[in-house]
């Protein structure tokens, strides 16, 4: 697996079935956090959804080998 650093600022999209795209802010364990666009009131399984940061921003908590498997790197910032 990739360094803690590199998956900063990363940008995924979700693979299949909805138009779901987040950018890597956090890494801790094996886990990512991520700022979403797409994320709909049945998110998919697997993504844990967090409560809005202060600028209101949707957040989900995914883990990291679930984000290599069902989701495609789209590329950094």
């Amino acid at each position: 697996m990739q360094s803690q650093e590199s998956w900063l600022g990363t940008v995924w999209s979700f693979r299949t079935g909805r138009t779901l795209i987040g950018k890597v802010t956090a890494v801790t364990g094996d886990f990512a956090t991520l700022d979403v666009v797409g994320l709909t009131n049945s998110p998919p399984g697997g993504i844990n959804v967090l409560p809005p940061g202060y600028d209101g921003v949707r957040r989900v908590l995914v883990d990291l080998q679930s984000l290599v498997d069902r989701w495609k790197r789209m590329g950094p910032v």
